[in-house]
């Protein structure tokens, strides 16, 4: 083959790998906003940048999530998440922080794995979590929160509990935590125990207020001294 067309070929090889990466480039786009009607919510998503990594998929850095319902409304932030257009689905990166407009409540939650589902208002992970409500730390094996006109309710499995109050702390653990956050209830089901005011209780049950440091109820209790 003539030198001139080898050379030729070499030069379209290199143009052609080079069209190939361009096209595989990411494209960042800046403040991009992001607006989503439900006939009971409407819901915004801010970001410092976005980058389009594959189809209908992005990452967003600096996200803002924006939520207005029937009665309340609801912020989400995060450092950086994967937004999937199509399942309308958040992937967070290791943290998010929930603030609750109707009473102003917060929760920051962290985790190797978080996805926050727009349209059903729902966070979840299946992996090791770390809760901070209030004055409530959980560690647990997956969890759920929701929000919805009634509030904020959170459901965590195997959970171990501290509770700070006037610089005296509670623990307690069960197969199930719930908490309730504009009632400022604590529900530990199944093989419940809770370590409060010098006494240890173990039940099947267990209702705690941490509004008025107080158990409301309890079922099948055994009560005993912690010393």
């Amino acid at each position: 083959m003539p030198k001139t067309k080898i050379v030729y070929l070499a030069l379209l090889m290199v143009i052609a790998n080079f069209v190939s990466a361009q096209s595989k480039t990411l494209i960042e786009i800046n403040n991009p906003f992001i607006n989503l009607s439900y006939p009971d919510k409407s819901i915004a998503i801010k970001a410092l940048s976005t980058k389009n990594i594959e189809g209908n998929r992005f990452i967003l850095e600096g996200p803002i999530v924006e939520i207005k319902g029937q009665g309340f409304t609801l912020d989400l932030k995060s450092a950086v998440a994967l937004f999937d257009k199509t399942k309308n689905i958040l992937e967070l990166n290791r943290e998010a922080k929930l603030l609750s407009g109707k009473e102003y409540n917060q929760i920051r939650i962290a985790s190797d794995e978080l996805v926050f589902d727009i349209e059903d208002m729902l966070l979840t992970s299946v992996k090791e979590v770390e809760t901070n409500i209030d004055n409530i730390k959980i560690i647990s094996l997956g969890m759920r929160v929701m929000q919805n006109s009634s509030g904020i309710n959170a459901q965590f499995n195997k959970g171990n509990v501290s509770i700070k109050i006037k610089e005296k702390l509670s623990l307690g653990y069960a197969e199930k935590v719930k908490v309730i956050v504009d009632k400022k209830e604590l529900i530990l089901e199944g093989a419940a125990y809770l370590n409060h005011n010098d006494l240890i209780i173990e039940s099947d049950l267990i209702h705690f207020s941490y509004a008025n440091n107080e158990i409301t109820k309890s079922l099948n209790a055994k009560i005993r001294n912690n010393s």
